[in-house]
Parts: structure tokens; C-alpha cells; sequence
């Protein structure tokens, strides 16, 4: 029995179709990175979560296909291809580094999880023992401590969690352990800026946590994002071509242009 990824034709035997998978996948990544360091902008975990949890399922629904089905499409046996726990292990990733640069020190109760409607699980009756809410005190089932309790979210809400687990990402690295909240929040943005930011040429203000210009995009964008976790206001994009771009201060009452050189990382979501 072979996993299967967004299989051909069920009269061919429904043969995995790695191609097609890796095809879509570049397809997409433009948009799954913009949406990528939108939702680590967010000011809140509830709308980080959501955000990441939408683009979590595109990636699920892209292998594992629709007609036929394969394996990541289906939540049963999902976990059955290896390539699911590279998928989940990254959205672990993003959720430390959404919390190392929103740690509560600086953004309050919105850093951590609302308590919202409670979702029925197979492990879990809604309601149940529980109540009708999820919040930092629910037991997250199935998954136990050696000592038979329940994880819970009030256990893992912060960056550090991570470090009492004995692992890291480079992005929230384990040698960050002795160093303050404030410096660890400062290292990570710049690691977003530099794997997720938007393809502009950002101005002195950010003070060195964006690492390099990014690549401009290879047709011209007209939007209005918000970053407040970021400091600054991006109102537009430049196409790959133009020679120069728009830098904007964090009050958004100047703008310089500059040269506009590229650069780019493929790092996906």
C-alpha cells in the first residue's frame, strides 16, 4: 500500500502524480508567501491562526488532490504521508515565530488565544467536560504528558515553549534562551522580513530588521496592507521591471525613491 499524491486516473491505477503536486506548489508560492507574512502581521493569535490555518489546508488539498482523492486530502489518513509531518512541523514554526515577535510583554492579552466557540473533535463532545469554549485551560486531545495529563495551551503560548522540548527553528533558535524577549522579537522579525517581506524597498525606520530587499513581483500590485506589527504601511508594489520604488515612513507623511535591486528566497509555506 503506497501513500498517494493527487492521484491520476482510478483506470490507471491512481498512481501518485509528484509532478503535477510540485507544479502547483511553485504555482501558488507567490501567493502562499504574501499570505504567509500577512498572517504573522496580524495583531492578534485568533486572526494568525485562522490565516494560517486557510493556507495549512491549501497545501493539504493541492497533494493530496480532489478527483481522485489522495491521502492528504483526507483528515483520516492524512498523517499516513510522510510529507504531512513536514507540512505540520512548519506550521509549529510559524506559530513560534508568530509568537516570538508577539510576545505578551509588548502586545498583551491579544498575543495569546481568545476563547472562542469550542470545535467537536473525534476525541472530544462539544460540549462536553470542557464547556462550549476553547481557551488556554482546554486539554488538547489525544495528547498526554508521561504522566497521563492533557497538554494544554496555557503549557506552550509562548516562543520559549518550544526550547523545554529541546528543539528550535533558525528563525527561533535555542540559542536565544538567555537572551531578552525583546531581543529575540527583533531577530525573528528580521528573519520574516527577509524569507516573507513584501517586495519592497523598505526605508531606514525599520532599523536594520529588514535584511535585504526582496524581489519585486513580475506584474505590478495595487493594494493597501496594514503591518502594524511591523511599523509601516505599505500602500503599493512595483513591477520587476521598474527602476525605482517607494519608500514609506512610519507615519506615512514621506516617501524616497530609490534603485530597486533584487533579490529572492524560496523558502515556501
Amino acid at each position: 500500500m503506497f501513500t498517494r499524491r493527487r492521484p491520476g486516473p482510478v483506470a490507471n491505477g491512481a498512481p501518485s502524480q509528484n509532478n503535477v503536486v510540485c507544479s502547483a506548489m511553485k504555482s501558488g508560492f507567490t501567493t502562499r508567501r504574501a499570505q504567509t507574512y500577512i498572517a504573522l502581521s496580524q495583531p492578534s493569535f485568533n486572526i494568525f491562526s485562522s490565516r494560517v490555518e486557510g493556507i495549512h489546508n491549501t497545501v493539504h488539498n493541492i497533494i493530496g488532490g480532489s478527483s481522485p482523492i489522495g491521502h492528504m486530502t483526507t483528515v483520516d489518513v492524512a498523517a499516513f504521508d510522510p510529507i504531512f509531518w513536514l507540512h505540520h512541523a512548519n506550521v509549529d514554526r510559524l506559530t513560534a515565530m508568530y509568537q516570538a515577535t508577539h510576545p505578551y510583554e509588548y502586545y498583551g492579552p491579544g498575543a495569546y488565544l481568545t476563547p472562542g466557540y469550542a470545535m467537536a473533535t473525534f476525541a472530544r463532545i462539544v460540549p462536553g467536560i470542557d464547556g462550549p469554549l476553547d481557551n488556554l485551560a482546554t486539554n488538547l486531545y489525544p495528547f498526554k504528558h508521561p504522566n497521563g495529563a492533557y497538554f494544554k495551551s496555557d503549557e506552550i503560548k509562548t516562543a520559549s515553549s518550544i526550547w523545554t522540548y529541546n528543539y528550535g527553528y533558525d528563525e527561533v533558535p535555542c540559542t536565544y534562551a538567555s537572551k531578552s524577549v525583546l531581543a529575540l522579537k527583533l531577530y525573528t522579525q528580521k528573519r520574516i522580513n527577509a524569507l516573507y517581506g513584501p517586495d519592497i524597498i523598505l526605508g531606514p525606520f525599520l532599523h536594520g530588521i529588514c535584511k535585504s530587499p526582496l524581489e519585486f513581483p513580475r506584474s505590478p500590485v495595487s493594494i493597501r496592507l496594514i503591518h502594524q506589527s511591523y511599523g509601516f504601511e505599505l500602500t503599493k508594489m512595483y513591477p520587476k521591471s521598474t527602476t525605482s520604488s517607494e519608500t514609506i515612513s512610519p507615519s506615512g507623511l514621506s516617501s524616497t525613491r530609490a534603485n530597486s535591486p533584487a533579490h529572492g528566497h524560496s523558502t515556501a509555506s
